[in-house]
Order: C-alpha cells, then sequence, then structure tokens
C-alpha cells in the first residue's frame, strides 16, 4: 500500500497529496495537482515545478526523484526510498489564482514528514505498534534545515538526517528545505522538500525503532 502511494508508473500520488496539504485549501475543486517522477539528479536538477491557469482550474505540475540507499554488497540494505525529493508550489503563489489573499505561511517539510509518519501508523499492525511503543525509540521531526539560493543546491543535499541521541533512546528527523517568495526572481513561488517516504516510515516502525543499531 505504501509503496504505491509513493510510486505507480512514473506518477507520485504521496507527493501530489504533499502538495494538497501545503496548499490547505477548505475548496480544492478548482485544483489539480499533477506529479512526474525523474529519474537521475542531472535531469532532476533542470527541472522546476509549473502552474497555469485555464477556464478557472489550476493545474500544478510537481517533479519527484527517488533517492535510496548506497549499498554495494546489499548489506542490512532498506527497499524504501532514503528521501523523496519533491519540487512542488508555495501555497502563496497559488492563492491569488483561486482569487484568495495571500497567508505569509510556508508549512514545513517536518509538517510534512509528521503526516507521513502518522499514515504509516494507520496502516502498520497492532503488534508492530505495540513492539515500537515498548521497546522502540522514540522519533520526534526537528527545524528543517533551511537552503539558500545561489548555495550549494538544494538538489544535492544529502537527503533526510537521522540524528540518535547519545542515549540511544531517542532520534531525531530533520530534511533540508528551499523555498522562495511568489516575487522572488528567476524561482517565484517555490516549495521544495526532502520527504519521508511512506515505505520507509514503515520500516521506521517495523525495523530501525527497534533494531539494536540503527541504519538510518
Amino acid at each position: 500500500i505504501a509503496f504505491e502511494k509513493e510510486q505507480v508508473e512514473f506518477n507520485s500520488e504521496f507527493v501530489e497529496e504533499a502538495q494538497e496539504t501545503i496548499l490547505n485549501l477548505e475548496d480544492g475543486e478548482n485544483v489539480v495537482v499533477t506529479s512526474s517522477i525523474l529519474t537521475n539528479m542531472p535531469t532532476f536538477q533542470g527541472y522546476k515545478p509549473s502552474v497555469t491557469e485555464s477556464d478557472g482550474t489550476v493545474t500544478i505540475k510537481t517533479y519527484v526523484l527517488f533517492i535510496h540507499d548506497s549499498d554495494l554488497l546489499d548489506f542490512n540494505h532498506h527497499l524504501s526510498a532514503s528521501t523523496v525529493k519533491a519540487k512542488m508550489k508555495l501555497a502563496d503563489a497559488i492563492y491569488p489564482l483561486l482569487g484568495l489573499p495571500e497567508r505569509g505561511e510556508k508549512m514545513t517539510c517536518a509538517e510534512l514528514n509528521a503526516k507521513t509518519m502518522e499514515y504509516a501508523l494507520t496502516i502498520a499492525s497492532e503488534a508492530a505498534l505495540e513492539r515500537m511503543t515498548t521497546k522502540g525509540r522514540s522519533l520526534t521531526f526537528g527545524d528543517d534545515i533551511v537552503y539558500m539560493w545561489g548555495d550549494i543546491p538544494w538538489e544535492y543535499s544529502g537527503g533526510i538526517r537521522w540524528t540518535l541521541s547519545e542515549d540511544d533512546r531517542s532520534v531525531t528527523l530533520k530534511s533540508p528545505r528551499l523555498t522562495s517568495g511568489p516575487d522572488f526572481p528567476l524561482f517565484p513561488g517555490e516549495h521544495y522538500c526532502d520527504l519521508l517516504s511512506p515505505y520507509r516510515a514503515l520500516e521506521w516502525i517495523y525495523i530501525e525503532s527497534v533494531r539494536h543499531t540503527m541504519q538510518f
């Protein structure tokens, strides 16, 4: 279920829903979000999300790249993507097209990742949840790692970061983020996030939260 949510052919329902969450609209009837999964970093770096408006309908096209663990010996290999890199649009860049005022708000990647974990908790088995709760590490979502335009490209951020506490009882997850305002030159109204994949969230619940030596 989680894998199909991430990817069906070259589309990602997961990222489309993330864009919808960023918009936080009471009525999204006039908004269509699409996604396109790209397969390599140089290509991904050359694309940016787009917005078109026609006959009262706003269409947002997002771009996605899955990053996987590099393990040449296939040792402790995870099946999930280590990071879902998502190029989406800033909410304030979309609201005026819908006749809505800007809100001056930016949803954090941490908020999106927390929602992904909430989803994973709803589809995990009761046994896995009990094991994680009684024997596993706790997980918190730390502040985003904010990237700047003209600095090290966000595309090469290295993905989400899992930091284990000194006592081995808790983990903090942080995500690189890059955004721009609606009037920013060249790249206006962008909202880029390194996202926790639903499949990896399940691997956290079932495996890494209770593994003796965490492998994320």
